[in-house]
């Protein structure tokens, strides 16, 4: 490098360092300045961490979704039915919780069974009122007092895609029984045995309880 061509080039860097300093600074003030750390040409290929396989959501389902496997035999369309009509749904680990409770034996949670009256007969849950809603002036008279005095009102029939629980709801609840206490086993009598439930055969505290 020749002796004039140094003291040239010293100036030169001065003036680029300069120049850099000062439109950095004016960046940093300005409202409109380029954020530097921002990745504005997707060069950052980290993506976020993927869920490991089969984990499960942390949202509630509880009351609404059966377990996998649909043990019930309802399908999505049953249960799509149930939310249109606004009626409840309660899963069978429910159901025999509310079957335990000391409030069933005293009345403030009651069961109904929807079938018809040979069915009844033939098994049903113990203490659970008979109310077939085809002959619904055979059974209104004792049923509806009861489930008005319940906190809690579960209804049943065979299961899967029998749809007399939810007639037995519908009709309740028009005679005036407060919707928000009535509950549809979707599971019936089908998945109560199935489950190792008890039976109790003839008429409703009979008593023969297998």
């Amino acid at each position: 490098m020749t002796g004039a061509a140094k003291p040239y080039l010293q100036e030169l860097a001065v003036i680029v360092t300069g120049g850099a300093m000062i439109a950095f600074l004016a960046n940093a003030l300005s409202p409109n300045g380029i954020d530097l750390t921002k990745d504005y040409f997707h060069l950052n290929t980290t993506r976020p961490a993927v869920p490991p396989e089969g984990s499960v959501s942390t949202q509630s389902d509880a009351g609404i979704v059966e377990p996998p496997g649909n043990p019930t035999g309802a399908t999505d369309a049953t249960a799509s039915r149930l939310a249109a009509m606004g009626l409840q749904r309660v899963r069978h680990q429910r159901v025999v919780e509310l079957y335990h409770d000391p409030r069933y034996e005293v009345g403030e949670i009651v069961f109904v069974d929807a079938r018809n009256g040979d069915a009844y007969r033939d098994g049903h849950i113990p203490k659970a009122y008979p109310f077939d809603h085809y002959q619904m002036e055979d059974y209104v008279d004792e049923v509806f007092p009861a489930c008005e005095i319940a906190d809690q009102v579960v209804i049943y029939c065979n299961g899967g895609e029998c749809e007399d629980s939810e007639f037995a709801a519908l009709d309740l609840i028009q005679l005036g029984l407060p919707a928000k206490k009535v509950y549809v086993y979707l599971g019936g009598i089908t998945q109560w045995q199935s489950q190792g439930g008890s039976i109790e055969l003839g008429p409703r505290d009979s008593g023969d309880i297998q």
